[in-house]
């Protein structure tokens, strides 16, 4: 029943992958802060982890944080957790948000001009 809806949502996040972390011939698990996902009653939290540790999850999470590629990895669960469609949607909205945020790399480059004052100076 809850299969298809887990096969869905790891379709959706392989496409989401950056393509700086498949690409780069030596690239280290995915980094990432702690974020939260929620969906009903269900709240999941992923907690970064040493790296070696693996994922301490439950079952459902744990499947869906390999796919996404998250190496080492704590999860903490509230709620009613065994409604598998509220608790893998919450981990992938937590998944999901752990691709929100811009490394670097990604910053837009902005060029400094001078002040009226400074070029006054001069």
């Amino acid at each position: 029943k809850y299969i298809p809806l887990a096969f869905c949502i790891v379709i959706y996040i392989t496409l989401t992958i950056k393509k700086d972390h498949t690409s780069n011939k030596f690239f280290l698990p995915l980094k990432f802060i702690q974020v939260t996902g929620k969906c009903g009653s269900v709240t999941v939290r992923l907690i970064p982890a040493p790296r070696g540790t693996g994922i301490v999850s439950a079952p459902v999470p744990k499947k869906l944080l390999t796919m996404a590629g998250i190496k080492d990895c704590y999860t903490s669960s509230r709620g009613s957790t065994c409604t598998m469609g509220n608790f893998a949607k919450a981990t992938y909205l937590a998944i999901q948000k752990t691709y929100s945020y811009l490394t670097p790399d990604l910053w837009p480059v902005s060029t400094l001009t001078k002040l009226p004052f400074q070029e006054a100076a001069h």
